[in-house]
């Protein structure tokens, strides 16, 4: 992989002065950081004692006004916030001898849980400012916390993006820019058309929606437009661009229709998993427009991106705030569905890459490759949980269109090993990281990647500024992602890194962990045992395995209809028909590791991840399928090269694969049908 033509200096030499002003700048924005000091505190009975932030008495005190007092070091770098969390209410603020307004605090000045947001650039002065708060204690405990909310890792990566304007060739980066855009333009002048058309009439109805009196007609009106102007240009280019377009095309649109019938009849919280604390974020940005504290709300402590992605889209269609709060949840539902149809566009994608490359480098296959080919996507795209998954609220969504684009982008380099495949590998498995924490698994299955491309070509040297990029990603990456987490153990040692609230599950989701749990699997129980539930052994959560693909399948809700029992019971036979030959497609893929190699490190980096949250976090609800949905896209692959390399070789092998392929996708579709006529 070579940078030269668009860098001004060598790559090797750009990564080592990369990590010397990553550490520079590390060392600069942590002097330049606001912080508070000499914090004290008097009782209602003029008890005065020093305490440090944050702090909360060890024991219940008096009610009455306490008087926190405090230095706060003001720098450039400080954005003129701070959020200040009191127990229990806030009375007055001084500041500097000036006392601020009640308005400007009052409104959330009683939430001891998220506190008070309060501009404070009119009243502070750079360097040391004094800062007077009286808070009411009701009753019981009593404490405050304030914090600086200046995002100083916005200002380290400023720095990077400003390090790297000063080493590129701007005349290559503007030609090969312009090159790649107008290749794209000419390839796609009908979806282009089509997509300005479609934002003109959806910009037109947002300007025009306040003349719209009825405002669940507008909802649908605003929400059927977006997911056109994302559906209609997918399923175009899967038609233009893609194997087998026609077909593939039609697989795609009966699939989107199947979910977008989910999207007009699912309520918000059916199918759903810790749905209102995902709401109460959402709204949580909306109203106030910055990450809330981990502490704050149930799901609080996962990464904002998602969240910030939610409410922005919502203001987006909200600009004259008129919807309620019933369509406020159906506005967010459809942008789950959005998110899923690129999903399932960049997972197919890879597939239609996959057999590309498998076809090009093998002319033979030609002749099988079409029933291979829709089998593949077939499986994935009919999946039977899709339609459920597909319109739930969470983070969970996002996390699998980011897995799934980066995914693509590395496949296409493990193909054709160029920079800027490998660059936007490592940029959206950062954003996945920003999404999700899970998104770890991305930077293992890239490194893996990486790692095994230079063994098979015995090229160290060549990959060694990928090897240095990839390095100072993931590292810039992790630190980011997790710093905070670890330096809120030196306050709660019993904090968890990855789970924030894991000590607070209930003992009735613990599940055992032993050699057994993982070694074992009845093949008559999970067929026999048509869904599963976190709370009854009886439906086998405390098997690994049995949980992990019930799960899969059917999430752990229950189904009621006797229609959709029966048909879970054939989808599980056949699925373990299909895991068989996934098995076989196994075995032909490490004959191939040059085409399978990252479809191989995929599924078991997902499954290994799994197993290790089920090791340290035993919970049932920890090894939920959902976790590692991506992983459907390589099980798809290795089922469909089972179908073209061993499979074939027998006339009868190759119909009965066929047959059973068939049995899956009709009773898959017959299941998420069902299911919605049911509700």
């Amino acid at each position: 992989m070579s940078h030269h033509s668009m860098l001004l200096i060598k790559t090797r030499y750009l990564y080592i002065f990369l990590g010397l002003f990553c550490i520079l700048s590390f060392v600069i924005i942590n002097v330049n950081r606001a912080g508070f000091s000499k914090v004290s505190i008097t009782s209602p009975h003029s008890e005065h004692k020093s305490v440090g932030l944050p702090f909360s008495s060890s024991a219940a005190g008096e009610g009455g006004i306490y008087v926190y007092t405090l230095k706060f070091f003001k720098t450039r770098l400080f954005n003129g916030t701070l959020h200040i969390i009191p127990d229990d209410c806030i009375e007055e603020i001084v500041i500097n001898g000036k006392y601020v307004p009640p308005l400007l605090f009052s409104k959330h000045s009683c939430d001891n849980r998220n506190g008070t947001y309060l501009n404070v650039g009119s009243f502070t002065t750079l360097g040391i400012n004094t800062i007077t708060l009286k808070v009411r204690n009701n009753q019981g405990l009593y404490g405050l916390n304030i914090l600086d909310t200046t995002f100083y890792d916005g200002y380290f990566l400023l720095f990077i993006f400003v390090f790297f304007l000063f080493f590129v060739r701007y005349k290559y980066l503007w030609k090969s820019t312009s090159n790649c855009f107008h290749a794209f333009c000419a390839k796609n002048k009908v979806i282009i058309r089509v997509c300005f058309l479609q934002i003109l009439v959806l910009s037109s109805s947002i300007l025009l929606e306040r003349y719209v009196k009825d405002t669940g007609l507008l909802r649908w009106i605003l929400v059927n437009q977006l997911i056109l102007i994302v559906a209609v240009p997918i399923i175009v280019s899967v038609y233009r661009n893609f194997l087998f377009g026609k077909t593939t095309a039609g697989m795609f649109l009966i699939a989107f229709l199947i979910c977008l019938k989910y999207l007009y009849k699912l309520f918000y919280d059916q199918f759903s998993y810790d749905v209102d604390g995902h709401v109460e974020y959402i709204q949580y940005l909306i109203e106030r427009g910055r990450a809330p504290l981990p502490s704050g709300g149930w799901v609080f402590y996962h990464p904002s991106f998602y969240y910030r992605s939610a409410a922005f889209y919502f203001n987006a269609l909200d600009i004259h705030d008129r919807f309620n709060y019933e369509e406020f949840l159906k506005i967010i539902q459809s942008l789950s569905l959005c998110i899923f149809m690129v999903y399932c566009f960049f997972s197919v994608k890879t597939i239609d890459l996959i057999f590309r490359n498998q076809l090009k480098n093998n002319t033979e296959l030609k002749s099988k490759i079409n029933l291979c080919y829709l089998a593949t996507v077939g499986i994935f795209l009919y999946w039977s949980s899709n339609p459920m998954f597909s319109v739930r609220i969470g983070n969970d969504i996002l996390f699998d269109l980011l897995f799934s684009m980066s995914f693509y982008f590395l496949v296409k380099w493990w193909f054709n090993p160029k920079a800027r495949y490998f660059t936007l590998t490592l940029f959206l498995a950062a954003l996945d990281v920003w999404t999700k924490s899970n998104g770890l698994i991305l930077f293992g299955v890239i490194g893996t990647c990486l790692f095994g491309k230079i063994i098979l070509e015995e090229r160290l040297k060549y990959y060694l500024s990928t090897v240095t990029l990839f390095m100072l990603c993931m590292t810039i990456t992790v630190f980011l992602s997790f710093h905070h987490k670890i330096e809120r153990l030196n306050t709660d040692p019993n904090a968890r890194i990855l789970v924030d609230n894991a000590n607070a599950i209930g003992s009735e989701m613990h599940v055992e962990s032993s050699f057994s749990n993982f070694l074992t699997f009845n093949p008559i129980e999970f067929i026999d045992i048509p869904f599963t539930n976190t709370l009854d052994d009886s439906k086998g959560r405390q098997n690994f395995w049995f949980f992990l693909f019930k799960t899969s399948l059917f999430s752990e809700f229950p189904y009621k209809y006797p229609a959709l029992t029966l048909l879970a019971k054939i989808i599980s036979f056949l699925f373990l028909m299909l895991l068989i030959y996934s098995l076989w497609g196994l075995a032909a893929a490490l004959k191939r590791l040059r085409y399978y190699l990252p479809v191989l490190i995929a599924i078991g980096a997902m499954i290994g991840s799994m197993i290790l949250f089920r090791i340290y976090y035993p919970f049932s609800c920890s090894n939920d399928f959902r976790y590692i949905y991506p992983a459907v896209l390589p099980f798809a692959c290795l089922v469909g090269t089972a179908m073209l390399f061993s499979l074939s070789k027998s006339r009868f092998l190759f119909s009965s694969t066929c047959f059973v392929i068939l049995a899956f996708l009709i009773s898959s579709g017959l299941f998420q049908i069902i299911n919605i006529l049911t509700l």
